[in-house]
């Protein structure tokens, strides 16, 4: 947050959502920074109660600290001068209009330089049309953990929460939604109270909103004009979610500007819009909608503009109660039992203008579809209607007398209609027609001449045999899963045709060419038509193409090369065409093409001018018999995504590294795969399970110097960031268990990697720090881990270590055992850990195992990682023992009936880069010891006296060896000891040879100055 960046500072929010409070606090903070202050609270109310006037006088008289009654608009120079030459903090709390603003703060030079104002309000129309400059907030509400400790802490006052009523709190907090004010009051409301008071308090909250929330809430909503308030309460009964441009469609002739209006109530705070369009609103102010509509006639819903319970719905509809009052029902009907109405149950509402009964996307998935039944027909639907949709429409065909002279929107999807309408009675203000899954359809009314028609849906209806005459001005065209043989050649003729779905329309025998120019086809999705041989060359006429679906085009043989014309593709899928055999070869045409999907395809060999594809994406070429990969495909520099899983080469590239954004790359059942050079160093997610022949690979080299100044700045950052994982799975490669090196060199790749995690760790934009975690096929923990034991729990000793040298965390390693036959599915091993008995502070860690297929499993694999650490300070001695647990854990979160065999842990310390005073000579970074097993050897030695009695289940290799112990270590000991002397001893002549040559210098030196 960037408060008192600028001048001028804007916190924008619904009511209750903490505007105020974060106004107050941040003047609590910084107001005695200022040579003068003032906190003008409720500005709006004041405003009302007293005059603008007198709440000017009064921040003056703060400002000054002195009493100023002026009474006028015009500030005397006097005061004006000396308020130019104070440093003020002025923040005016729920301003409502411009005038209060005009009237408060005046021309910029009202205050003197340094000056900060802070403006809260529930309208962005009032600061935008003072000013345009200035830092403006958008209050957002609290996250889930905000909001419960936030309840909790007005619920039971201190932080002893009872454990029965923790369930009731959490329903309470997903009511409030977020609003600190709802948490607060309703927080207080319920405490001290038993538990049944608790139910009964959200029982009646289901159905009687808080009063004194709504009372808040509903001053925004008192502002608006007569008509801005309908089309708020339109939004809130029927339009929550929808798309914006969907809903001024629908509406635009109710109302005077459907446009403005939705602005206004963005402005205000009282609905949001999201990146999609989206209409958004908060739950409560939802409720406060349903409210004010109930208070029209609270005993006789019949009476009230809208209907939206499905109790009140069901009343009205089956006791004919309906009048002309109600302008719109609205029934969810997958919340109710199936009902039955009158074929009169709309005869008296001859006002309705928006009736929707639907079944949740969901509900309908299940197959299951709640219906309303007309057992006598239905006589009447008024002739005002602009938007109806009704899932399941039980009747042929729509009343007789019904004229949609005004219908905007129809949608019937999954009804028995057979017939919509006579040609002659198509409303000239239909824009939408949806009948999906209409089964007994078998044609639709010629569309022609409707020339408002923009979108018509008939997908899944399988009576369609015919290609539909629609309005040339048509957007969208969905005729998905219907019967039609052929296009019609008129389709060229569509010029405002954006989307062309023809998903499933398994007797399409061909596409037709394009012979005309198609501007604006955005979208072709012609999947699933399996009768289809080729794509026409002409398909380059639709020059603004960007989503090409050719999926599961069985009989596909070649894709044409004028499809690299089509230079706007985004996207191309090919996926499941077992007979194309080739891309064209001028695919680096395509610079905008963000994805490829080929999977399952006969293509073996990538055209060489695939790297020249700049903006790909995503790269999705499993089972498709890829055998080989050359250089081209490692200068795709945008690359994110690669799936190369079932392919037939033997190996990668070494420039494979060079792809430096990938993140994803997968290799999944590649048995021809023999080794891997090393891999690119920002991968997130690495698979390569089920390579029989895979013998060796390389880990990237990450980064391997740090200096003291980034390790400090990560071991701030490194709590308050995301923790997320990179992982390397070589699940049943069961040739690496082979490779006796391969766990010796993987120590010094995943150190590697834990460098590059504390150095992106270190970047303000990072938003997360990488564990690292990988696995493959084995039975023993490495020996290099300095702790290892047998089971599933392990503690260790933290050994205290010198002031140069920085804890990063740990690496963890376990032998897992499958047992028998698994269900096959994603498992990973869970490895939790706490500090000394610190058990309240529980850290963890997940190691991945990857995807298991379904059946027996080899029995024993290796998981190790990385766990950073940062922020646990264990150089000052703070903490003595560590103990961990490790769990084999499914992805749903339920433990396996398989087990952990050994565990290892090894406490991981860097040697921070520093500057050395007496010279230039900067020493690296090292990773723990930096002198070999010599060092680990010392830790090892050192760290597992069991000084405290207190009887930890170490075993041998984790407590302190006897001297008999190390008589018959002898061997390794004596190798690791002349080692280390080896390297001192090396050290030794390098210094020597550095300070020889030094002095050598300096007496030639002198030798050539004697003689001048």
């Amino acid at each position: 947050m960037h408060w008192l960046s600028e001048p001028r500072n804007w916190a924008l929010g619904m009511g209750g959502i903490g505007k105020t409070t974060l106004a107050e606090s941040l003047y609590k903070q910084v107001s005695s920074k200022f040579e003068g202050s003032s906190f003008a609270a409720n500005v709006r109310e004041r405003s009302k109660r007293e005059s603008e006037l007198s709440v000017r006088d009064q921040v003056l008289s703060e400002i000054l600290e002195e009493n100023i009654k002026i009474g006028t608009s015009d500030i005397p120079f006097h005061i004006q001068s000396r308020l130019q030459r104070k440093k003020v903090l002025l923040v005016l709390d729920d301003v409502s209009n411009q005038s209060q603003l005009e009237i408060l703060i005046g021309k910029n030079d009202r205050y003197g330089p340094g000056s900060r104002i802070i403006i809260t309000s529930r309208d962005k129309q009032v600061l935008d049309n003072f000013v345009s400059d200035g830092y403006t907030y958008e209050v957002e509400k609290l996250n889930d953990q905000e909001a419960l400790d936030l309840f909790c802490h007005y619920a039971f006052k201190q932080n002893n929460r009872l454990g029965d009523l923790m369930v009731l709190a959490v329903r309470v907090v997903e009511y409030a939604q977020g609003n600190p004010l709802a948490l607060k009051l309703l927080g207080s409301s319920l405490y001290r109270k038993s538990k049944r008071d608790w139910q009964s308090a959200l029982n009646k909250l289901g159905r009687i909103p808080n009063l004194e929330i709504h009372k808040v809430l509903k001053i925004s909503y008192d502002a608006l004009d007569h008509e801005n308030q309908n089309i708020f309460l339109d939004v809130a009964f029927f339009f929550k979610g929808n798309d914006r441009d969907h809903i001024t469609k629908i509406l635009d002739d109710c109302y005077f500007s459907m446009h403005s209006g939705l602005t206004v109530l963005i402005d205000k705070s009282l609905i949001t819009i999201s990146y999609d369009k989206k209409l958004h609103m908060h739950d409560l102010l939802q409720e406060m909608a349903w409210d004010i509509v109930r208070q029209e006639s609270p005993k006789d819903p019949g009476k009230r503009s809208r209907l939206c319970s499905h109790d009140d719905v069901y009343y009205v509809l089956k006791n004919n109660k309906g009048t002309d009052s109600i302008e719109g029902i609205y029934l969810e009907m997958s919340k109710t039992r199936d009902i039955q109405f009158s074929s009169k149950a709309f005869v008296n509402m001859s006002r309705l203008r928006l009736l929707i009964f639907c079944n949740s996307e969901r509900y309908k998935q299940s197959g299951e579809i709640s219906e309303v039944h007309l057992p006598l027909g239905l006589d009447y639907l008024p002739d005002v209607l602009r938007y109806l949709r009704w899932d399941g429409y039980p009747l042929k065909s729509l009343p007789q007398n019904f004229t949609p002279e005004h219908l905007v929107v129809l949608k019937l999807p999954y009804s028995n209609i057979e017939q919509v309408w006579q040609e002659t009675e198509v409303s000239p203000k239909l824009k939408i027609i949806d009948l999906d899954g209409s089964q007994f359809l078998n044609s639709i009314p010629n569309l022609e001449d409707a020339k408002s028609f923009e979108v018509v849906t008939l997908s899944n209806c399988k009576g369609i045999r015919n290609f539909p005459q629609v309005s040339l001005s048509i957007t969208e065209l969905n005729l998905s899963g219907t019967a039609i043989e052929e296009i019609s050649t008129s389709i060229c003729q569509m010029k405002s045709l954006r989307l062309l779905y023809l998903y499933r329309c398994w007797n399409l025998q061909s596409f037709p060419e394009i012979l005309e120019r198609m501007e604006c086809l955005e979208g072709l999705y012609l999947s699933e038509a399996t009768a289809i041989k080729e794509i026409p060359s002409s398909i380059e006429n639709l020059s603004r193409l960007r989503d090409l679906s050719l999926v599961r085009l069985r009989n596909l043989e070649t894709v044409p090369s004028s499809i690299c014309n089509l230079t706007n593709l985004d996207v191309i899928y090919l996926d499941g065409c077992p007979k194309l055999e080739k891309l064209p070869d001028n695919l680096g045409n395509l610079k905008k093409l963000e994805a490829l999907f080929a999977k399952e395809t006969a293509i073996s060999q990538l055209p060489s001018s695939i790297g020249a594809l700049c903006s790909l994406i995503f790269l999705n070429l499993p089972y498709s018999g890829l055998k080989e990969i050359t250089d081209d495909l490692c200068r795709l520099t945008s690359l994110d995504y690669l799936d190369l899983s079932g392919s037939k080469f033997e190996s990668l590239p070494a420039s494979i590294n060079q792809l430096s954004r990938l993140r994803f790359l997968y290799l999944r059942d590649c048995n021809m795969l023999q080794s891997l050079p090393e891999l690119p160093l920002h991968l997130r997610s690495f698979q390569a399970p089920y390579c029989k022949q895979l013998v060796s690979f390389t880990l990237p080299r990450g980064i391997e110097e740090l200096n003291e100044a980034q390790f400090e700045i990560a071991s701030k950052r490194c709590y308050k960031i995301q923790r997320s994982f990179s992982a390397f799975i070589f699940t049943h490669s069961m040739k690496l268990n082979h490779n006796h090196n391969l766990l010796a060199e993987l120590r010094f790749g995943i150190e590697s990697l834990a460098i590059a995690s504390i150095k992106r760790c270190c970047e303000e934009e990072t938003e997360e720090v990488l564990a690292v975690s990988l696995n493959l096929p084995g039975s023993e923990i490495p020996d290099w881990f300095s702790h290892r034991r047998s089971g599933s729990f392990i503690q260790i000793r933290l050994p205290r270590r010198s002031s140069n040298e920085r804890f990063t965390g740990f690496l963890l390693c376990a032998v897992t055992t499958f047992e028998g036959s698994y269900s096959g599915g994603f498992a990973y091993v869970r490895v939790t850990y706490y500090f000394d008995s610190n058990y309240e502070e529980e850290f963890y860690c997940e190691l991945s195992i990857g995807y298991v297929k379904k059946g027996a499993m080899e029995p024993d694999h290796i998981v190790l990682g990385y766990s950073p650490r940062m922020d646990v300070d264990l150089l000052k001695g703070d903490y003595t023992t560590a103990s961990f647990w490790f769990s084999l854990i499914q992805i749903k979160g339920q433990s396996l009936n398989h087990k952990v065999k050994c565990c290892g842990v090894y406490p991981l310390y860097i040697h921070p880069k520093v500057s050395k005073s007496s010279s230039s000579i900067e020493e690296l970074a090292t990773i723990n010891q930096g002198s070999g097993e010599i060092a680990v050897d010392d830790c090892y030695n050192n760290d597992h006296d069991d000084t405290d009695g207190s009887g930890s289940d170490m075993s041998d290799e984790e407590m302190e060896p006897s001297p008999n112990k190390r008589i018959i270590r002898g061997s390794d000991s004596i190798l690791r000891i002349r080692g280390g002397l080896l390297l001192s001893y090396c050290w030794t002549l390098m210094v020597c040879f550095f300070c020889g040559l030094c002095v050598f210098r300096l007496l030639e030196s002198l030798v050539i100055f004697l003689s001048s």
